[in-house]
């Protein structure tokens, strides 16, 4: 159990410096569409669960010395503070840290036991809905406020019974767009990493930062389809249901959400952007990943045994020995 704490330990600090960087690249997008800052939360997500080694096209970068300078900070940020971190752990006394460890798994078996509660609870009040006609996997319910995609395997939109597809065709055609693109799963996902990592605000900070990002694409993407003119009745849509919803489960997919002030701002400043924005935040997009991503891997199984960048070497004076750092590779795992 030590061992898996330990390794969540070097997960989330990496996923954090990672979150602090993709803020960066999430700032350059201010302007742009805001999917393509949706898809950046991908790269500190997936840090956040899989050990990363950076190798592959940091062999190549460590050839020119000007982009080697550029990467120095971040690569010894990552691999020497985070093999400090880890022997600073490994170092600790064993009641501490297996104290720590306890603290770690009796928060994430409360944090599941409350989201899997409260995932039952709506289960059980859905029950008792009414399929609407001619919709595909739309039902109404007289026990909810707000509306979302709810399940798993068989995900369906469920609205308030006093609403109905003519009144408010706004909210009917922004979750069909979360249903489309399966955001319903990729809360949850994030939001099961959150639970791994509940000890970390940044990372807390990160997955509502993602759920804002995830909303306005939304948004966004209902406005190309329903056309920009209708961008005050949305707003207003969104405004007055925000009103009356209550607040669902984190783990699920809600019209109002949690940021409505910030979705109405950006649904107001909504523009068609030209072929070249998008080819720049595609650039920024694979810059973040080709910098932040490069390959996965676990240690020594990554990384290739003893070359010029990784090798021990003699001093010379009495045999002594003295360990170089790699410059185009890091890990957590020695």
């Amino acid at each position: 159990m030590t061992d898996i704490f330990v390794r969540v330990l070097e997960l989330s600090y990496s996923g954090t410096l990672t979150i602090v960087i993709i803020l960066v690249f999430r700032r350059l997008l201010q302007n742009a569409e805001k999917r393509y800052s949706y898809y950046l939360w991908a790269i500190p997500w997936i840090k956040l669960v899989i050990p990363i080694t950076s190798v592959g096209i940091w062999s190549v970068l460590d050839e020119q010395p000007a982009v080697n300078a550029c990467l120095t900070v971040y690569q010894d940020t990552i691999g020497r503070n985070g093999r400090g971190a880890r022997e600073y752990v490994e170092n600790m006394e064993v009641p501490v840290l297996e104290t720590l460890c306890i603290v770690w798994a009796v928060g994430v078996l409360v944090l599941l036991v409350q989201t899997i509660s409260k995932y039952v609870d709506t289960r059980k009040r859905l029950q008792v809905s009414q399929k609407v006609r001619d919709c595909d996997n739309v039902y109404l319910s007289d026990d909810i406020n707000g509306s979302f995609v709810f399940g798993i395997l068989h995900p369906k939109i469920y609205l308030p019974y006093e609403l109905n597809r003519q009144k408010y065709p706004h909210i009917l055609r922004h979750e069909e767009v979360h249903f489309k693109r399966k955001d319903y799963v990729i809360k949850l996902l994030a939001y099961a990493v959150v639970i791994l990592h509940w000890f970390n605000p940044i990372v807390r900070f990160g997955y509502y930062c993602l759920t804002d990002d995830m909303e306005m694409s939304c948004d966004e993407e209902v406005l190309r389809l329903i056309g920009e003119d209708a961008r005050a009745d949305y707003a207003s849509t969104l405004l007055k249901f925000s009103m009356i919803e209550k607040k669902e489960d984190k783990s699920v997919i809600s019209f109002g959400g949690d940021s409505t002030k910030k979705r109405i701002k950006n649904i107001m400043k909504v523009k068609r952007h030209s072929k070249l924005s998008n080819f720049l935040a595609c650039c920024v997009i694979v810059l973040a990943v080709v910098f932040l991503l490069p390959q996965f891997g676990m240690g020594e199984a990554a990384g290739g045994g003893k070359g010029k960048n990784g090798a021990v070497e003699a001093t010379g004076q009495g045999g002594a020995e003295a360990y170089t750092e790699p410059k185009a590779r890091f890990s957590f795992d020695d």
